[in-house]
């Protein structure tokens, strides 16, 4: 109030004491109603929100209206010249410019919302609402003593201007907001109790409960993914090795040499990432059986290649029996993945 004149805000719109539109807000500054229509004005604003220029357009060229000056902690350089009519100053607040009593002090407090703040003393005239998260600083503090860098957008909550959190769009949407999201989305955000309230305690063990078995599922079908690519891998291994020893006695024995060890290859690394799973998921019968049946038919196939070595096998006897001590291998893998 001032000069017995009220003000009414409803959203952007503000009205006079009569309820008739006085000006309109928008984020680059105000539209003032006037007899003859609407007059746009202008703010251009510094790192902190806070006002510096207010301009108005005029034809080709513009008029300014308002130059304004601030100490850090929001008090302006007096006179403001041009003055202009604009409150909407420090951090883009509106000042109340109310005259106390009959004299001629004018109050000059910032409207935050959930405060007010006092720029001449640098502090609020009420405790700080989120004060636990502030407890190194007292509850009447404006923008954690760094009003250079930290502004209070609404009286509750600092932000930090050199937006190391902000995305640089105007949504509002921090990063930290959005890896909080991310985490919740596979089962990390796992939460403490804010206090020891028994209701507290319950919704943070739901919450808690229910990530765990988010991150539970994940595993599982992650697992899952790696198991049935590893199958693939393996069934291709095994092709290669049964194309390599098909092709033995028309390559002369050269695809023993080449294809057949490239399939195997294939399949070591496919029965080790299988195996090291069956540990994993507490299947050590399953792995175990099949690092024995490994053991058992990868030592007959040497014995092979031993026997070959000495003489006592052509290069094609090798590769037959190669083939059948292979087939055999598979026929028992086969019979212990039914089993297990």
């Amino acid at each position: 109030m001032k000069d017995n004149t009220y003000q009414y805000y409803t959203g952007n719109m503000v009205y006079k004491n009569d309820k008739s539109l006085n000006y309109l807000l928008f984020d680059e500054g105000l539209v003032n109603k006037s007899t003859g229509g609407y007059t746009f004005e202008y703010h251009i604003k510094d790192h902190l929100g806070n006002t510096r220029i207010a301009f108005q357009p005029n034809g080709s060229a513009t008029t300014v209206t308002q130059v304004v000056e601030y100490y850090p902690f929001g008090s302006n350089y007096l006179p403001i010249t041009p003055a202009g009519t604009n409150k909407y100053l420090y951090n883009g607040k509106e000042v109340q410019d109310d005259v106390l009593g009959t004299g001629s002090t004018v109050l000059n407090w910032y409207d935050y919302g959930a405060r007010f703040y006092d720029p001449q003393i640098g502090r609020w005239h009420g405790v700080d609402p989120l004060a636990e998260k502030y407890r190194r600083w007292s509850p009447y503090n404006y923008g954690v003593d760094n009003p250079i860098r930290f502004i209070d957008p609404d009286g509750m909550g600092t932000d930090d201007t050199n937006n190391k959190d902000k995305i640089q769009v105007n949504t509002g949407i921090s990063k930290s907001s959005i890896v909080k999201q991310a985490m919740n989305g596979v089962g990390l955000n796992i939460e403490t109790p804010k206090n020891s309230s028994p209701k507290e305690l319950e919704q943070t063990a739901v919450h808690n409960e229910k990530q765990a078995e988010i991150r539970k599922e994940i595993k599982e079908t992650a697992k899952e993914g790696v198991h049935n690519v590893t199958d693939v891998m393996e069934a291709t291994g095994t092709g290669v090795k049964a194309a390599g020893y098909l092709a033995a006695p028309i390559t002369e024995g050269a695809s023993l040499l080449t294809v057949v060890p490239l399939g195997a290859g294939i399949e070591d690394v496919a029965l080790g990432i299988n195996t090291a799973l069956d540990f994993t998921e507490g299947n050590d019968g399953k792995a175990l059986t099949n690092l024995g049946i490994r053991a058992v038919f990868g030592s007959t196939a040497k014995g092979i290649n031993n026997m070959k070595s000495a003489g006592k096998l052509t290069q094609t006897d090798t590769g037959i029996l190669q083939f059948v001590n292979d087939s055999w291998n598979q026929f028992a893998n086969f019979i212990s993945n039914k089993v297990f």
